[in-house]
């Protein structure tokens, strides 16, 4: 499913002038996937088709900063809101244009918004939610932490890792999340899972993405 579109590049002389527009592919890819997934979580809590093409119409009319926040709802959570959501529709009680106003609205509240843990262990939903527990001890808060990143550039790849967890994360002030601004990262005792996909065939489609928009933006220029 493809609801939101990367921008075209300009022509430019060298790759890594380009690099802000690789942020901006993966951050589409990232989002249709993610709204796939919020697709196929509405039609199991008996939205029809129609009801369903309202919603994606309703996200991608938010700006940005709104989409980002109502993407990263987490799975659990679409799971137990969208059946709630389906009775408050079906009752008359509530439009789909205000059930997503209001999830905008609690994003904002929360300062929610998406951020990436890659990892090679295959984490699984259980009986406690689809969770990533922080394992590793940071000195700055003496607790155990869980870590990642508000972008593709900083995600961390240390290691060949096989996964990228889509978790939600919080930027504001006085929240469990601490952030380094200093490359972009953020890290929590718990990470609540929105979406998981493979990092190297995310990787493959931003490079295929960007090469074709480098081509298309070769040939403008030399019109």
């Amino acid at each position: 499913m493809k609801i939101f579109e990367a921008p075209p590049l300009e022509a430019s002389e060298g790759k890594e002038d380009l690099h802000p527009d690789k942020e901006s592919i993966f951050k589409v890819l990232i989002m249709n996937e993610i709204i796939s997934a919020f697709s196929n979580d509405l039609l199991d809590a008996d939205f029809n088709g129609d009801e369903v093409k309202e919603f994606e119409k309703e996200i991608s009319e938010l700006d940005e900063a709104s989409i980002n926040g109502v993407l990263a709802t987490p799975k659990e959570l679409r799971l137990k809101n969208f059946r709630k959501y389906f009775e408050l529709v079906e009752s008359g009680k509530k439009t789909i244009h205000e059930i997503v106003a209001d999830m905008a609205r609690i994003a904002r509240t929360y300062h929610y918004v998406l951020g990436y843990h890659a990892s090679n262990n295959d984490i699984s939903e259980d009986e406690t939610g689809w969770t990533i527990q922080g394992k590793e001890l940071d000195d700055r808060d003496n607790m155990t932490m869980a870590y990642y990143s508000l972008d593709y550039k900083n995600i961390f790849r240390a290691h060949r890792f096989k996964w990228l967890y889509v978790v939600r994360a919080q930027v504001g002030e006085d929240t469990t999340h601490k952030r380094d601004t200093s490359n972009n990262w953020g890290r929590a005792p718990r990470l609540d899972v929105v979406h998981r996909l493979n990092l190297a065939q995310i990787d493959e489609d931003v490079e295929k993405i960007y090469e074709n928009k480098v081509e298309v933006a070769k040939e403008k220029g030399a019109e």
